[in-house]
């Protein structure tokens, strides 16, 4: 029992300073890019990996508290946590569906994460300044439009998602690197920490007869229920308190 818990005191620790490495991350990179003058920021890396290790909800306070720190030099990032939050919930869920083994399942979270930074983002811009957010994705648009109307809106989203492209391209593969400096064994004591034992898989589950099941009574699906509602609660809290921040400026 005592070296049950202290293997868990163990795992909270690392999960602890895996959360403080990946804000200093993501406040490090997103504060190189602003001083280099970059049209994009990186502070997503920290935010992938923790989410990946430990789950949806260190992953979600890495993005909260990395947003609140790079604040201090970029006045627009609080404003964009709602889409830190929503990264880390979809790399939390690739990672519990064991994606980073697979090449073409970590394209598809890079894209799903381009579509939440450039296509989502693009609108966050529009609301808060009403054009782009960087000179230099305002000057291609205008290049691909006539700078005004629906057309120079829809270019500003095109060149964002290049953009993004590559900066969730280079977030995704340094969470990789990261994430491969972690034993395999002490990623799955680390997701786990928490539990009493270790959670039954798949296969187990389907062992026990499908007791647990995927109906709308089953466990699964109220646990899953349970979980995305209070996500979402917390996005639509923390976008909320965000917005009305920048119109109380």
């Amino acid at each position: 029992m005592k070296k049950q818990m202290r293997k868990k005191d163990r795992n909270s620790v690392y999960l602890v300073l895996a959360s403080i490495l990946g804000i200093a991350v993501n406040a490090g990179l997103s504060f190189l890019m602003t001083w280099l003058g970059m049209p994009m920021y990186l502070d997503t890396v920290g935010t992938i990996f923790v989410s990946m290790l430990g789950g949806v909800f260190p992953g979600i306070l890495v993005a909260v508290v990395s947003s609140m720190i790079c604040n201090l030099f970029n006045p627009h990032a609080i404003y964009f946590v709602l889409l830190g939050v929503l990264i880390a919930v979809c790399a939390a869920e690739f990672a519990h569906r064991k994606a980073y083994r697979y090449k073409l399942s970590m394209l598809l979270l890079v894209a799903l994460l381009t579509l939440i930074g450039g296509g989502m983002g693009t609108f966050f811009q529009w609301l808060l300044q009403g054009d782009a957010q960087f000179t230099e994705v305002a000057q291609g648009a205008r290049l691909l439009s006539n700078g005004s109307g629906k057309g120079y809106f829809l270019a500003v989203m095109v060149v964002n998602l290049g953009v993004n492209l590559l900066d969730k391209l280079i977030s995704v593969v340094l969470a990789l690197i990261c994430l491969r400096f972690v034993p395999v064994e002490q990623r799955e004591r680390i997701w786990n920490f928490g539990w009493r034992q270790k959670p039954l898989g798949d296969s187990e589950i389907r062992a026990l007869g499908g007791r647990l099941g995927k109906g709308p009574g089953s466990l699964r699906f109220r646990t899953t229920l349970m979980l995305t509602l209070a996500t979402l609660s917390l996005t639509l809290v923390l976008g909320w308190i965000s917005l009305r921040m920048y119109y109380e400026k």
